[in-house]
Formats: structure tokens, sequence, C-alpha cells
């Protein structure tokens, strides 16, 4: 769908932007190159001029917002909740960039298999935890009815189709992060879920069918998890490459 572009819809996200975004109008002006009162005088009703790509790229990088989001989005939204989620995901981008995180595929824990132990009670998890040597989790789960451990996506709930695409990394040794893919069994639409724990139980961070900025976000970082698993490229680390560059330079 196109959308068509509105001026006052800008000004309105660089408006809220530079409230929520804490960011100094003068300091953005200054470095695009532009005299102070430049924005003010751009926002003007009848003033045709349109503020500068260079101005809306600086202003996007500060405050961490695409450019095609401060462009297009009614609904530009910096609520605490989000605010944090969209930090998160940018983390993780960079540090999957980075390759400062170490992201697994478990054929143990494909999609259905991970939807399923997350809806486990809490007596079932401490009894599954406390005998790990014990195949607790498959007795759980042949003796479940399919009505109370079928997979439930958030974004699908009963009628998510499984798939291989679940992705999991230790981010800190206190938070844990799970991004899957999901499918509807009836419509085959698919969506991106991002799951997140804390020493306690599974809970859903966000999806890629929310806010326009949040699923942008996890997407991006479906994707770069995606090329990270891929990438057969060598990788060593900065310590090791400094000291074969000082070994190879006697």
């Amino acid at each position: 769908m196109t959308i068509e572009y509105s001026k006052q819809r800008l000004c309105d996200n660089i408006d809220y932007s530079l409230k929520e975004g804490n960011v100094k109008l003068g300091e953005i002006e200054i470095e695009a190159g532009k005299t102070q009162g430049y924005y003010s005088r751009i926002k003007r009703r009848n003033e045709k001029s349109e503020p500068s790509l260079k101005f809306l790229y600086i202003l996007c990088r500060k405050v961490g917002i695409p450019m095609e989001m401060m462009i297009q989005s009614d609904n530009l939204d910096f609520t605490n909740g989000s605010k944090q989620i969209n930090e998160l995901l940018q983390k993780l981008i960079a540090n999957t960039i980075s390759r400062n995180i170490d992201w697994n595929v478990d054929k143990l824990r494909k999609t259905s298999s991970f939807l399923s132990r997350i809806r486990l009670t809490d007596e079932e998890m401490e009894a599954i935890n406390s005998h790990p040597e014990e195949d607790l989790m498959g007795h759980v789960m042949s003796n479940a009815t399919p009505n109370d451990y079928y997979h439930h996506s958030y974004t699908y709930g009963r009628d998510t189709k499984d798939c291989e695409d679940c992705f999991y990394a230790q981010v800190t040794n206190g938070l844990e992060v799970t991004v899957l893919k999901v499918i509807n069994d009836k419509t085959k639409e698919e969506a991106i879920e991002m799951w997140i724990r804390s020493g306690g139980r599974w809970e859903i961070a966000c999806n890629d069918k929310g806010e326009q900025f949040t699923s942008l976000l996890v997407k991006d970082l479906y994707k770069k998890i995606n090329k990270y698993i891929n990438d057969d490229t060598i990788h060593i680390s900065s310590e090791l490459k400094e000291a074969l560059d000082s070994y190879l330079a006697e």
C-alpha cells in the first residue's frame, strides 16, 4: 500500500521525536550545516521548502528511528514499554552484526517444542528442572491433550503451523531471547515473534504485527540472525587478530 506524503505528518513526527528522543534541535541543525531556527522556518504552513535529507538523517540516527518511519508513520510512539523493547531490539541487531551474540539453532527448540514448553505450569516446569536425568518433559507431553499443549503462538493462537525457524541466545547471565517464525495454518500468513525471560517464565516481548517501528526492527533482527546462522565465513576475535598481526609483523 502506497502512503501519500504529508509534510504536516512529517513535522508532527519530528516534533514528537525531538520531545521524546531527548535530543536538542540546535545541535541537529548545526550538524546538518543549517542556521539556527532552520526547522522552525521550514515547518511554517506557508513554507514550501521541505526538511533536508541530511537534517532528517541526523535526527533519525540520534533518536533511533528509520527514516521511512519518520516520514510515513501516523502514530509514532515512544511509550516507555515500546521504547525499552525497541532499544533491546536495536542492541540485539547491532550485537548480531558484530557477532557478539551466539545465536543457536537447536532441533529440540523447534517452534512447536518451544511454544508447548512455555505453556507448562510452574509445578510441571519445577519437576522437569529438578530431575534433568529423567524424561519428564516427554511424560508430561504424552499425557497432555491437544487442547492443553497445542503449540499456540502469540500471533495466531491455535492456528499456528510448526516451522523450524527458532533461534535462541543467552544475551547475558540473566537474560535469554528466543526469536521464531510462526505460520498461520489456515491463511499461510507468516509472523516473527520475540520472547524473553530473566530467571522466570518466557514472556512475549513483541512481534512484527504491532507498532510499525517495532515491526521493522523485529523483521530486521530475524534477517540478521539468519545471515549470522548461515554465514560460513571463519571469524576470529579481535584479541586473536591482534596476536596474529603482532606475530606476522616480526
